[in-house]
């Protein structure tokens, strides 16, 4: 019995199927879905009959873990959807925070540090400072939308700016760099969607208060930012030794799957990389990247569902750029666009939570542009029907 749980978001899966199959966008949402847990289903049976069943259902539910979460998404009207997954993140980007500005106050360690050099890198309550630095990211993409989407009155506003100004100088104090120029990116792309936000009164009346608020409030600021600044640039250098080390393992792991032409299939299996290392009596292979850790695994052919699902995404906000629901919740795509950057560079599935921010947005944008279609549709009749009834008269 003690495998039998992991068969939940399978379940969930087919209970949302009669759901599934009437939405729109049904070959560039639901055919890749599909077609992934085809993948995973026959990797673990085929796992299942070489190395037992339980190592086929520890294979299938290492991809397959929150599949019943992205169904239920994709199933569930967006505002719902977005309202609890807002709250999640903001709340668990707040419990992650507090620590870390405590320890930048105090001094005082509450579980580790790591000094790099003369940096100094914070780890708060987290055990991954790589998902610290992409929770208070995410949370602070949130904060954004979910302050758009309010009625911003005095109390909203205030309440928002306090928690974008806590997030973000927390993330400067965790002191990594990658979910801070992801978030810079994803603010980039949020504002062109918006178009015009840039110049708004209310964007820089709101930015304007956090930074005086941050110069008031934090002690020599403008030296911490000035810090923080030269410090996230280098990382923008080939010169940085952190990406001198990560373009190594980079170009090894390339080699890796062009040497070999079952990672171009087939790979060794979903959660299957360390296993089968250990197997062969050779050093377990690190990626540096999920992506990379992911192809090696299933495949470029088994991850072309996942590209295609992305790619449809992409397309579709961009189509729709124009379309008052794109327009109005412009930060959602923005904030996936953090957490897909994050996956490239990093190996957030090691952890659970790296997935499951990803299945989360990824479920929630998929719902958004379900909803982008059915309105657009419902548009284009109601035009219709006015037409044909002018020229009926």
């Amino acid at each position: 019995m003690s495998g039998v749980w992991v068969l939940i978001p399978l379940l969930i899966w087919l209970f949302q199927l009669p759901n599934l199959i009437t939405l729109k966008l049904r070959w560039t949402v639901i055919g890749p879905t599909f077609w992934f847990i085809g993948v995973l289903s026959l990797y673990a049976i085929a796992i299942a009959l070489t190395e037992g069943w339980q190592t086929g259902v520890f294979s299938f539910i290492s991809y397959g873990l929150w599949l019943g979460l992205f169904t239920w998404l994709v199933s569930t009207p967006f505002y719902i959807g977005k309202k609890l997954t807002s709250l999640l993140l903001i709340s668990v980007s707040l419990t992650n925070a507090l620590p870390v500005l405590y320890e930048a106050w105090s001094g005082e360690i509450l579980m580790k540090v790591v000094t790099v050099g003369d940096t100094v890198r914070r780890y708060g309550i987290s055990t991954s400072i790589a998902l610290l630095g992409l929770y208070l990211a995410v949370g602070i993409m949130m904060s954004f939308s979910t302050y758009f989407s309010s009625s911003r009155a005095f109390k909203d506003t205030l309440v928002y700016i306090s928690i974008i100004l806590i997030l973000s100088i927390a993330l400067l104090a965790v002191n990594i760099r990658g979910p801070v120029i992801y978030l810079l990116f994803a603010l980039l792309v949020a504002i062109s969607l918006r178009k015009g936000l840039l110049f708004s009164f209310k964007l820089l009346s709101f930015l304007g208060i956090m930074l005086l608020i941050a110069i008031l409030t934090i002690p020599s600021s403008l030296d911490f930012l000035v810090d923080r600044a030269d410090f996230i640039l280098n990382a923008l250098t080939s010169q940085d030794a952190g990406n001198q080390v990560r373009f190594q393992i980079y170009s090894q792991t390339f080699s890796q799957i062009l040497s070999n032409p079952r990672y171009i299939f087939v790979g060794d299996g979903p959660g299957m990389l360390s296993l089968v290392a250990e197997s062969q009596g050779r050093n377990i292979f690190q990626t540096e990247s999920s992506l990379l850790q992911a192809i090696l695994e299933v495949g470029l052919v088994g991850m072309l569902p996942v590209f295609f699902l992305y790619a449809s995404i992409a397309s579709h906000i961009w189509n729709f750029r124009k379309h008052p629901w794109v327009y109005n919740h412009a930060e959602i795509p923005a904030t996936l666009l953090v957490v897909c950057l994050q996956c490239v560079t990093h190996e957030s599935f090691k952890s659970w939570e790296g997935s499951l921010l990803l299945v989360l947005l990824t479920g929630l944008n998929c719902r958004l542009l379900i909803e982008t279609r059915q309105l657009s549709s419902a548009r284009k009749f109601e035009l219709k029907t006015i037409v044909n009834g002018h020229a009926g008269n």
